[in-house]
């Protein structure tokens, strides 16, 4: 597979996805899964890479996204198979984690981040004793499934458990499936972070069932709220920041999520944490009821707004920027005077400074002037960051305190 000059970059930069419009070149023939070499123009090798599509369907153009992934970019296959390449990346990212003690604070991990592990389209998590993995390669598929016995001793867990049920393998025509594939049959566990403790549904939850990324700023919340504090939290899920700012001390958390289902696993994690008492959930739409919050006069010490992805292509890139703008609008008029906001966005298309703008853009409209306690915050070092490839790096949360101009 012969790519182009912009790819051949890309790829240098540590991007490891080949997209159709860089293909310049097909020599032989393969399948989905088969291992390709992915070369320049002169014949210099880029890497070995897993075919996401046959050969067959990139020349018809049939096959417009991914089709391909580079799995091997140093050329050490064919002397190791990409089976032996595979299990000894993930078992170095393990141990890289427990080395740099991403664990310290928490019993749960990003064991695998896809291209930022170089191990592209497979995500592997870890929640305490059962590790759950995802993936849109049919090779690592494979891989995983020839190995899941081995993985459970690799990664130290009593179960693996299978949640490829994306809309993406969809859209590939791969099968969909959930389900315990190694170890003790379960699909639920319970993880602790920064003290507090949260039921983890891997089979009913979303994406592997509880948000990894989020971590450090839940326990920033935690750390911040003050005893006495009424804290908004905004697309709440399950009650991830808003049980955080009870245990730190909150007199009153009202969460915001749409669905009744997971508001009860909400329900059910302020009673793991004993706060259910000062925590309440109101179910619908946040944008209607940040409207009728403010509407009712109320202000709260501390609001959190953790939508999720407004962005999720290029081409919806204008449409997400005005949802972004609308909703720290609307939830910046229901905090107090000197209070603190917390706005997070998880679209990577959107930029750090492009994030900024509109958040004070909206302050601004609003007559408010934010301070940030410090940088632009982001993802955990479990999600790790590879520079050249941003795809990798898409987590972006802002603290500040609000004053009235």
């Amino acid at each position: 597979m012969v790519v182009d000059r912009r790819a051949r970059e890309a790829i240098r930069s540590g991007a490891l996805s080949v997209f159709a419009p860089a293909v310049r070149r097909i020599r032989g023939r393969f399948r989905p899964g088969d291992v390709v070499r992915v070369e320049t123009g002169s014949g210099e090798l880029l890497g070995h890479a897993f075919a996401q599509a046959s050969d067959r369907d990139i020349r018809s153009g049939r096959s417009p996204g991914i089709v391909a992934r580079i799995f091997d970019p140093r050329g050490e296959y064919p002397d190791r198979s990409p089976d032996e390449i595979v299990l000894e990346r993930i078992r170095e990212r393990y141990r890289e984690r427990k080395r740099w003690r991403v664990d310290r604070h928490r019993n749960h991990m990003r064991v695998v981040f896809s291209e930022a592990d170089a191990l592209p389209g497979l995500i592997i998590d870890k929640f305490n004793d059962l590790a759950v993995f995802q993936t849109t390669c049919p090779a690592m598929e494979r891989i995983v499934l020839r190995h899941a016995e081995e993985l459970l001793e690799i990664l130290d867990v009593e179960t693996l458990y299978e949640k490829n049920d994306s809309r993406k393998r969809r859209q590939l025509g791969m099968e969909v499936r959930k389900r315990t594939v190694a170890g003790e049959d379960r699909s639920s566990t319970i993880v602790e972070e920064y003290g507090v403790r949260f039921h983890v549904d891997v089979e009913r939850g979303q994406k592997t069932g509880f948000y990894i990324d989020q971590v450090e700023n839940r326990g920033e919340v935690q750390r911040l709220v003050r005893e006495g504090d009424r804290v908004l939290d905004v697309f709440s899920y399950v009650g991830g920041f808003a049980i955080h700012a009870a245990v730190g001390g909150a007199e009153e958390v009202v969460g915001i999520e749409k669905f009744d289902r997971i508001v009860e696993a909400a329900y059910e994690n302020a009673t793991l944490n004993e706060v259910r008492d000062r925590v309440k959930f109101l179910i619908g739409d946040a944008f209607a009821l940040l409207e009728r919050l403010e509407r009712r006069g109320e202000r709260f010490d501390v609001v959190i707004l953790d939508p999720p992805a407004f962005v999720t292509s290029r081409e919806h890139l204008e449409r997400g920027k005005r949802a972004y703008f609308d909703v720290n609008y609307k939830a910046l008029g229901l905090v107090r005077d000197g209070g603190l906001f917390v706005t997070c966005s998880c679209s990577h298309f959107l930029e750090p400074d492009d994030f900024v703008r509109i958040v004070s853009e909206a302050a601004r409209r609003r007559g408010l002037r934010l301070r940030m306690l410090g940088p632009l915050r982001g993802q955990p070092p479990c999600h790790p960051i590879v520079p050249g490839n941003p795809d990798t790096q898409y987590l972006k949360a802002m603290f500040c305190t609000v004053e009235r101009t």
